[in-house]
């Protein structure tokens, strides 16, 4: 076993140690020099009251001579010490007497104890400090131990209640004698935990916030430290901001307007019950949402920047966007943001009040479209627009305008209208009407008006006021160009009083000057009533542009010959009517005198078609008179002469068609001649009597006497006809019948001129006569006819040998031809040949 080594182990202890002994150290370890300044080496043989301050020498040599004469040990003592530098410091020494070297010694500990004590006057001082704090606060402040006594109390409750100091707590504030049976304090001394409660004072309705804090004085001992903050202001600042609170949720709740709140990040916070009947979403709905749950795609990304910047810069905002509503369709609202700050001003979210303006967003969308609707209608309206301001000058006008009046709105704006467009005798009218529109009123006229170039247009105007807000801004004048409507009017007026064929006045004008008469004004007067004779038989045979062609000239011959005041008027398809005012026997007597001789100089100029009138006349020589009287007497004049001219007007007009068709046979070159002698040839080898022969020949020379009616274009067209020409051809064996009929010299042969086209077979017209059907004089005229048309030349094609014209014909026999009479004509057509011309001598040898 090692020996042990006592000075080693002692002077490497931690605490500072020392052994005394005959009042001086020694020995000293290292702890113990380095609390004193000195070496382990300087203290032994230093006296021990050297390191003590001079004032605490006696009571540690007192203690120590105790302790070496026998005393209880080991002791501590208190004292003084000095280090080597002069420092005084605060010590504690724990004493054992001992042996050492055989003698008595005393063994010392030291424990430092100046900081611990600089401690504890700081905590002395920091709870003075305190205490002091606590005394100035302005609320009640007091300590309460856990035996109910108050060791201390501020200065508040000391003015309340006086010195409380040493008192129970329930004796002070409850007037009590015993403590309470549930003291809050004792909580905090059970828990460890501070309490808070609210205390209400009733005498005077005070309210005081209470906290009760667990505490513990500088030597350990439990307290409790009990805080009443008087907080009646701030109660009733809180019920009227409740209150205030109340009164608002309710606004919200019942306003009609969108109210919401959102954080920083658009989630709804509170949204007000008008949400539900505006956008048909109940309120909770909007849990756990935000306000970007329900825009329109195309708001989202505008919506959202504009949001969020608001959050970051602090500002207030209004927008329109759109917002779905519970059906799916999208409302527009608007929207005004203000941000909501905490306590430190920052942002914490934002309060919206919204409004639906769907309507009026669809009015706004609807008066864009009006004025688009209304720009395109001012620019592209054929109307001529022009906008004026109330002082008549021209603000804009549209490109009707220059088409009207050859003006651009470069050229015009800013001058006065009445300066651009108006002629100066119509100046006055034109102010006119700008007063009235000036005035408020709509109007509309017609009115004329001058183009760039002086030209006059017949315009009708429609001016009207320009109304905004309320006040009259300036006038809207629109021009339409009626020229064609006025000219049509007047034709229209002119047609009304007057015959479009002639020119002349027609019935209603006459009828209308008859219905003056009856009041007896204009006395005398006379009235001459005159009839084209035959212009049925031209309608007929000719037809009605002859016959219009003869009306025109009987309606120019009969006005050729009255005044300008005297009234010509047709009042029929071929009957003319004259009123003469004013006028007595002779002058009208003269008046007819000139009819006839105008007539007669007009036939001598025109002999193609001659112009027959039947006239008659009538007087009225007293007030008495009835026009009507007047004017049938003079139409009776007028039949009775007809009735003479009738016969002989009739044979005037077939003697001018006879000559027509004289006329027309060049086209044949001597058709007419040819066929009269093929007919007679085969008339005479038939063993026909003359009689029948000088029919026959009469058959062959006017058969085609129709042929007058029928359209040259038709009758000289070189080439086949079509089916519609050849119908029109086809008349005109009717229209040769009913001039046959009407002339004395060929009604004989009338039957025959209607039948020359009938065929053997049935197939011919107009009749489809078949056979023996058919009279036999227009069954030679069939075969003389094709065999001469065969072998002369036509417009259309050249003349074929007579054998191939007799081969087709026999082709034709039983077809288009008799039989019998195709084998008479073969035997006999040579001989027609050879004796071409000579049939006529021996017809009339006959």
């Amino acid at each position: 076993m090692p020996e042990f080594d006592f000075e080693e182990m002692f002077n490497e202890a931690p605490l500072p140690a020392y052994i005394l002994q005959d009042g001086v150290f020694r020995l000293a370890n290292k702890a113990m020099a380095g609390i004193t300044g000195y070496s382990a080496g300087e203290l032994p043989g230093t006296p021990f009251t050297w390191l003590c301050h001079p004032d605490d020498s006696p009571g540690l040599i007192n203690v120590v001579k105790k302790l070496l004469d026998g005393g209880e040990h080991p002791v501590s003592h208190n004292f003084r010490g000095v280090n080597k530098q002069g420092d005084t410091l605060l010590v504690k020494t724990y004493l054992s007497r001992i042996e050492f070297d055989g003698r008595p010694a005393v063994l010392g500990q030291v424990i430092d104890e100046t900081r611990q004590s600089l401690a504890e006057e700081k905590l002395l001082a920091d709870r003075h400090r305190f205490f002091s704090v606590l005394n100035e606060l302005p609320a009640v402040v007091y300590l309460q131990s856990p035996d109910y006594t108050i060791p201390f109390a501020n200065r508040l409750l000391r003015e309340r209640y006086g010195d409380p100091e040493g008192r129970f707590c329930y004796d002070i504030f409850h007037g009590r004698k015993t403590p309470c049976e549930i003291c809050r304090t004792f909580r905090v001394f059970k828990t460890g935990r501070t309490q808070k409660r609210e205390k209400f004072r009733e005498s005077d309705g005070g309210v005081f916030e209470v906290y009760d804090y667990p505490f513990w004085d500088v030597d350990g001992s439990p307290l409790v430290l009990e805080l009443c903050i008087n907080i009646t202001e701030r109660k009733q600042v809180e019920r009227a901001l409740q209150e205030s609170e109340a009164r608002l949720r309710r606004i919200t709740d019942n306003m009609l307007d969108l109210i919401s709140q959102t954080d920083i990040r658009g989630k709804y916070l509170y949204v007000s019950p008008s949400h539900g009947p505006v956008l048909g979403y109940k309120p909770e709905y909007f849990q756990e949402k935000t306000i970007f749950d329900f825009l329109h795609p195309e708001d989202l990304k505008r919506i959202t920047e504009e949001f969020y910047n608001s959050m970051r810069t602090s500002s207030s905002g209004k927008a329109e966007y759109r917002f779905r509503h519970a059906d799916g369709r999208y409302l527009w609202l608007e929207t005004v943001g203000n941000p909501l700050f905490d306590d430190s001003w920052s942002v914490t979210g934002a309060i919206f009040s919204s409004r639906d303006i769907t309507r009026r967003k669809q009015a706004e969308e609807e008066a864009v479209r009006q004025k688009a609707y209304f720009q395109q209608l001012f620019e592209s309206s054929p109307e001529a627009i022009v906008i004026l301001g109330n002082n008549n000058r021209i603000i804009n006008a549209n490109k009707g305008f220059k088409q009207l009046f050859d003006y651009s709105i470069g050229e015009i704006k800013g001058k006065l209208l009445n300066d651009v467009i108006v002629p100066g005798e119509f100046s006055g009218e034109a102010a006119f009407l700008f007063d009235t529109v000036s005035g408020g009123q709509v109007v509309q006229r017609e009115a004329v008006r001058k183009r760039r170039d002086g030209t006059l247009v017949d315009v009708s105007i429609l001016g009207f006021p320009i109304v905004v807000d309320g006040k009259q801004a300036g006038i809207y004048a629109i021009y339409s160009d009626i020229s064609e409507r006025k000219q049509a009017v007047n034709k229209l007026t002119y047609y009304s009083m007057h015959d479009q064929l002639t020119g002349l006045y027609n019935r209603t004008f006459f009828e209308r000057k008859m219905r003056e008469l009856a009041a007896g004004a204009h006395m005398p007067f006379g009235i001459i009533v005159c009839d084209v004779d035959g212009l049925k038989l031209i309608n007929d045979t000719m037809g009605h542009d002859a016959g219009d062609a003869l009306l025109k000239a009987a309606a120019m011959v009969v006005k050729k010959c009255f005044r300008q005041g005297d009234t010509v008027a047709r009042i029929g398809g071929d009957e003319f009517a004259v009123l003469l005012l004013q006028s007595g026997k002779t002058v009208v007597e003269n008046a007819v005198l000139r009819i006839r001789a105008g007539i007669t100089g007009y036939n001598e100029t025109n002999p193609e078609l001659p112009l027959s009138i039947s006239v008659g006349f009538a007087i009225a020589g007293g007030p008495g008179a009835n026009p009507g009287d007047i004017f049938k007497e003079a139409d009776n004049n007028m039949y009775r002469e007809k009735l003479h001219r009738s016969r002989s007007a009739r044979s005037a007009i077939v003697k001018t068609l006879m000559k027509a068709l004289e006329a027309r046979d060049f086209i044949t070159e001597g058709h007419a001649d040819r066929l009269q002698d093929l007919v007679a040839g085969l008339a005479v080898a038939l063993g026909l009597s003359r009689r029948r022969i000088t029919d026959l020949r009469l058959l062959a020379k006017f058969h085609d006497i129709g042929k007058v009616g029928v359209p040259d274009r038709i009758l000289f067209k070189p080439g086949p006809l079509t089916p519609e020409e050849f119908a029109e051809m086809r008349l005109h064996c009717e229209i040769g019948h009913r001039i046959a009929l009407s002339a004395q010299d060929l009604a004989p042969i009338a039957d025959w001129v209607l039948k020359h086209h009938e065929w053997w077979n049935g197939q011919g017209y107009p009749l489809g006569l078949k056979g023996e059907e058919i009279p036999l004089e227009c069954r030679i005229l069939a075969i003389a006819d094709a065999y001469d048309a065969m072998t002369s030349d036509r417009p259309y094609r050249k003349a074929m040998p007579s054998g191939e014209a007799l081969k087709v014909i026999k082709s034709c026999s039983g077809t288009q031809f008799d039989p019998y009479l195709v084998k008479a004509f073969e035997k006999n057509y040579k001989i027609f040949e050879e004796k071409k011309g000579i049939f006529e001598k021996e017809e009339k040898n006959i």
